[in-house]
């Protein structure tokens, strides 16, 4: 397994490499901006022999599809140009699927616009990853069914929050053959926002021995951020 870290600025990676972590995670949030940093992280890369994943723009509203389809989309087909440009195979994206908060019908909307942007990352040779924020295994059940190129990240932290247990096991056993990258950080769970503190291992309850071992014994062997 390759352990990486999460980079919001070129002192990041610089640190990341420093430490000598496999990869960085450098976030991806505006076509235009990004590619200002192009040089640099290319010589960030070259310097520590970094390999880079990417993490996407966030969605906006999450209920409003014409915002999703006329400006969230474009902004990641431009992102995904810019992974493809910087040899990035990975990009992870939040696209709030929860049946308890989204309706039906936007989540249609929704899935229609994930697929367009996983065929055209198909185009670039970059795999896009879905990654949980408060969705339980159901919720993804209709969009890995109709988007077979779709991928998981799963993002341990995450899976404490809104649940009485951490999603983490179910999303494991159910999806691993989707799963692609995974996140970890604590916190002590919650149904809050402000819940998702971000925290070092072991400064939250999360049970990562648990999560881990079913992680391992899941065959899973690809990549891991600590965020």
């Amino acid at each position: 397994m390759k352990i990486g870290g999460r980079a919001h600025s070129l002192k990041d990676v610089e640190y990341i490499g420093k430490i000598g972590l496999d990869f960085a995670e450098i976030s991806l949030l505006d076509p235009v901006k990004d590619r200002l940093n192009m040089p640099p992280w290319k010589t960030l890369q070259d310097k520590y022999q970094l390999d880079y994943l990417a993490h996407g723009v966030k969605e906006g509203n999450p209920w409003e599809l014409n915002n999703l389809q006329k400006i969230f989309s474009p902004i990641m087909k431009g992102l995904i140009d810019l992974a493809h440009e910087l040899s990035i195979g990975l990009i992870t994206i939040h696209f709030w699927l929860d049946h308890r908060f989204i309706q039906p019908e936007t989540i249609l909307g929704k899935i229609e616009i994930l697929k367009r942007l996983v065929d055209y990352a198909d185009t670039k040779r970059v795999i896009i990853c879905l990654e949980n924020m408060s969705e339980w295994g159901d919720d993804f059940t209709w969009v890995f069914q109709t988007v077979p190129g779709l991928r998981l990240t799963l993002d341990v932290g995450h899976g404490e929050l809104l649940s009485p247990i951490n999603t983490s096991y179910e999303l494991i056993t159910r999806y691993t053959a989707r799963l692609c990258h995974v996140h970890i950080h604590d916190n002590n769970g919650g149904n809050r926002v402000e819940d998702d503190l971000h925290l070092p291992l072991g400064q939250g309850s999360i049970d990562f021995y648990s999560i881990l071992k079913l992680l391992q014994t899941s065959g899973y062997d690809r990549t891991l951020t600590m965020e």
